[in-house]
C-alpha cells in the first residue's frame, strides 16, 4: 500500500482536493535510477472548474516506453542524492524536483492501475504545491487554455488580446509569456483589486468588505489598464490601427480602414444618440480615441452621476441620473432591483471568499491569505447560489429589453427607442463640458 505522506491531503468528495497529489509509476533502471512510465491523476467530470458530489475515480495514461534501457529523456529520474525529478503533467510547464523526504516510494498499490506495479517498478507519491492552491491551480488552467497547443508559452500571434497580454506580462522581453510570468501579472492584478477593496489601507480585508460604493479613481485606473492592454501601437491612442490585420475589410482599397468601413455606415448617419455618444467621446472627431479624450469622458460621466459629490458611485445615484434622463419609472424600478441584486450578490460572494481565506480565524485576511488558500469548496458554494438565483433576474432583464412571452416587434422597437432617447439625454448633459479641473483630484 502507498505509505502515508505528511502533505497528502485528506481524500473526500471534493476531487479538486485529490488533485493536489501527483502519483507516478516509475521504472528502476540498471543504474538504480527511476524513470516514469505512467501518471495517475484524479478523474472527475468537467475538469478543475467542476463542482458538486463526485465518486472517486482515476484515469491512467502511460507515456514513453516501459523498457528502462532506453534513453531517459522525458522520464522521471531519482538521482543518487535522493532527489526525484518528474516531468509536468501539464504541457509546456517545467519539470518538478522533489527533495528526499518530500515524496514516498512503494512497491505495491492497492486499488491502483489494473496492471499493477511491475517487477522493476515503484510508485512515487508527492504533493504538488501549485495544484494545492486554488489561485495557482486556476491560473494554470487559464494559462493552458490561453496558449496555442504545442507551444510552451503564450506568444504574440496578432490575435485579439495576445499582443496586449504579451506586452503587459512579458517580464524578460522575449516576446512570450511563460507560466511564471503569467502567474506574476495575475497576482499583480489581484493585488490592485485587493488594494481597492482595502479601504482603510491596513493590508487586510474583513467581513464587512463591500463594493456598494465604487470610487471614482477606480474607473480612471481601469481606463489606464485598458490602454496598456489594447493600445497595440503604444501611442496612447485607440484606433482601428490597434486591431489585428484582416479583422475589417478595406472596402475602398485606399490602404486604411475607416470607421465607416467598420460600421458600414457614415458616422453622421448613425442614430442621433449614438452619434452624440461618439462626438462626446471623440471630441476632435478624427476617428481616434486618445487617452486624454477617454479620461475626460470618464471624468464627465462620473461628474454627471456623482449626485452627492463624494467621488464615488452608488446604485441610487445611477438610478437618480437615469430619472433625470427621462427613464420611465417602471424601468427605474427594474434597474434599481437589478442593481441591488447584483451588488448584494457580489458582496455576498466577496465576503464568503475573504472569510474562507482567513486561515487563522482572526477575521483579517491578507492578500497572501487569498493567494495561498487551499480549499475550493467556497467557490463551489457561491456558484451554486448564483446559479440557483439566476432565474430571479431573468424576468427583469427581459422587461428592460422589451422581451417577454407576449412581446411584439413593435413593443421591442419602442423599448429600444426609449433607451436611445435616455442615452441621448444622458450624454447631452451640460456637465460633460464643465468638469472641474480638480474633480475628485483625478489625474
Amino acid at each position: 500500500p502507498i505509505p502515508c505522506v505528511p502533505c497528502l491531503p485528506r481524500l473526500n468528495h471534493l476531487c479538486w482536493i485529490v488533485a493536489m497529489t501527483r502519483m507516478m509509476i516509475v521504472v528502476i533502471a540498471r543504474e538504480r535510477e527511476l524513470f516514469a512510465t505512467g501518471t495517475v491523476i484524479p478523474e472527475y467530470p468537467g475538469g478543475y472548474g467542476s463542482y458538486g458530489n463526485y465518486s472517486s475515480g482515476y484515469s491512467y495514461a502511460r507515456y514513453g516506453n516501459d523498457n528502462a534501457d532506453e534513453e531517459a529523456s522525458g522520464y522521471s529520474i531519482l538521482s543518487s542524492t535522493g532527489e526525484l525529478t518528474m516531468p509536468s503533467d501539464w504541457e509546456g510547464l517545467p519539470s518538478s524536483t522533489y527533495k528526499a523526504g518530500e515524496f514516498c516510494l512503494a512497491g505495491a498499490w492497492e486499488g491502483g492501475p489494473p496492471a499493477g506495479v511491475g517487477e522493476h517498478q515503484a510508485v512515487a507519491v508527492a504533493c504538488e504545491p501549485c495544484q494545492s492552491e486554488v489561485f495557482c491551480a486556476a491560473v494554470r488552467e487559464l494559462f493552458l487554455s490561453s496558449k496555442v497547443r504545442g507551444n510552451p508559452e503564450i506568444v504574440d500571434d496578432r490575435q485579439f488580446g495576445a499582443n496586449g497580454l504579451v506586452r503587459v506580462a512579458d517580464k524578460n522581453d522575449d516576446d512570450a509569456i511563460n507560466f511564471d510570468e503569467f502567474k506574476t501579472v495575475l497576482e499583480e492584478y489581484l493585488g490592485k483589486v485587493f488594494n481597492f477593496l482595502d479601504s482603510d489601507k491596513d493590508g487586510y480585508l474583513g467581513e464587512d468588505v463591500s463594493i456598494k460604493s465604487l470610487s471614482a479613481k477606480l474607473f480612471l485606473k481601469a481606463v489606464g489598464e485598458a490602454y496598456l492592454f489594447l493600445d497595440v501601437t503604444q501611442d496612447d491612442i485607440l484606433s482601428v490601427d490597434d486591431v489585428p490585420a484582416g479583422t475589417f475589410r478595406d472596402r475602398n482599397d485606399d490602404g486604411k480602414i475607416s470607421l465607416r468601413e467598420v460600421f458600414r455606415v457614415s458616422l453622421i448617419n448613425l442614430p442621433a444618440p449614438l452619434y452624440r455618444l461618439y462626438a462626446t467621446l471623440d471630441r476632435d472627431k478624427n476617428e481616434k480615441i486618445s487617452f486624454e479624450e477617454a479620461t475626460n469622458f470618464i471624468k464627465g460621466t462620473l461628474y454627471v452621476i456623482d449626485q452627492n459629490e463624494d467621488c464615488s458611485i452608488s446604485t441610487d445615484e445611477i438610478i437618480a441620473t437615469l430619472k433625470e434622463s427621462k427613464l420611465p419609472s417602471e424601468y427605474q424600478l427594474a434597474m434599481k432591483l437589478l442593481g441591488d441584486y447584483y451588488i448584494t450578490l457580489a458582496d455576498y460572494c466577496l465576503r464568503k471568499v475573504v472569510m474562507a481565506a482567513d486561515a487563522d480565524g482572526d477575521k483579517k485576511t491578507s492578500l497572501a491569505d487569498i493567494i495561498g488558500m487551499k480549499d475550493p469548496s467556497v467557490f463551489f458554494s457561491i456558484i451554486d447560489v448564483a446559479l440557483k438565483w439566476a432565474s430571479l433576474t431573468g424576468v427583469l432583464l427581459s422587461f428592460c429589453i422589451g422581451e417577454g412571452r407576449h412581446s411584439s416587434r413593435d413593443h421591442r422597437q419602442a423599448v429600444q427607442e426609449m433607451w436611445l432617447n435616455v442615452l441621448y439625454d444622458f450624454v447631452d448633459n451640460s456637465k460633460y463640458d464643465s468638469v472641474p479641473e480638480n474633480f475628485c483630484q483625478l489625474e
